[in-house]
């Protein structure tokens, strides 16, 4: 009996993944009292991981937004089970857990730097509850986090030349896009500066569907300002965030610092 104990073990290990893991152990929040004035962005980074996003400058500071998980409870019990179903699903249900966890509140928040990557301030961590891309919006960034309302856009590394006055919109290939009211041919467009208005419709056989609720196949993210010499992308993203359930998430994003400037998540009605 016992030489089946290790290979059960190992086969355990294999098909098993982080998300049951995390129910059983539950998750701790970083402490945040241990980045201190002066730090390494690479001590930063060990506890928080990689930046999220990039805010922009303020006062000669590059401004980073961080996030982490909330803290979660052990749930040993419901941990087990997961675990259990992880492995005789085969590890399909591990691709469930984490799309779920996905919708989690996770918490957030921003660090400023010099120029020499050390650490000159850390805000006051504020709590997000949107999905996906959708959490990389400059909206979501509370007025008493201690972040300075003069904050603007960093210079761009995907600029589009030296001299454009236009700024440029990389389409998915999955959507079908309509811009002031122009229908849109290709996947890339120059825009000039300033509002614009952006209408999308996903190239999914006419509808969006989301679990058993049939949803509107047009939806509107309405006005998006956009700069000169910037790179734009319009994208989309499918994941499951509960039982049956199915969420696409389309989002306007500035490929330089991955801020969010638009984003919508169709709900059930």
């Amino acid at each position: 009996m016992s030489r089946w104990i290790w290979p059960s073990v190992v086969l355990i290990l294999l098909l098993s993944g982080c998300a049951a893991t995390s129910l059983m152990v539950g998750v701790s929040e970083p402490d945040l009292t241990k980045i201190q004035p002066a730090d390494e962005r690479s001590h930063v980074e060990r506890m928080l991981g990689e930046r999220l996003w990039r805010l922009g400058l303020a006062d000669g500071l590059t401004y980073d937004i961080y996030q982490y998980k909330a803290t979660q409870p052990a749930r040993p019990v419901l941990g087990t089970v997961a675990l259990g179903l992880d492995v005789l699903s085969l590890g399909i249900m591990e691709f469930n857990l984490r799309d779920a966890m996905k919708a989690r509140p996770v918490s957030q928040v921003a660090v400023a730097y010099d120029e020499q990557d050390r650490v000159r301030f850390v805000s006051q961590p504020w709590d997000v509850a949107a999905v996906g891309p959708c959490r990389r919006m400059r909206s979501l960034v509370p007025a008493d986090s201690g972040v300075p309302s003069t904050i603007h856009p960093c210079p761009m590394a995907h600029r589009v030349s030296s001299a454009s006055e236009v700024a440029i919109l990389e389409l998915d290939r999955q959507l079908h896009v309509m811009i002031d009211g122009r229908e849109i041919e290709g996947h890339v467009v120059e825009l000039p500066p300033g509002r614009h208005a952006v209408d999308y419709s996903a190239i999914l056989g006419g509808s969006h569907l989301y679990g058993a609720v049939l949803l509107p196949y047009d939806e509107t993210f309405g006005y998006v300002e956009v700069l000169p010499g910037r790179l734009y992308r319009v994208k989309r993203e499918r994941f499951y965030p509960g039982y049956r359930e199915r969420a696409d998430v389309f989002w306007i994003e500035d490929v330089d610092s991955g801020e969010t400037l638009k984003c919508d998540w169709p709900k059930p009605r």
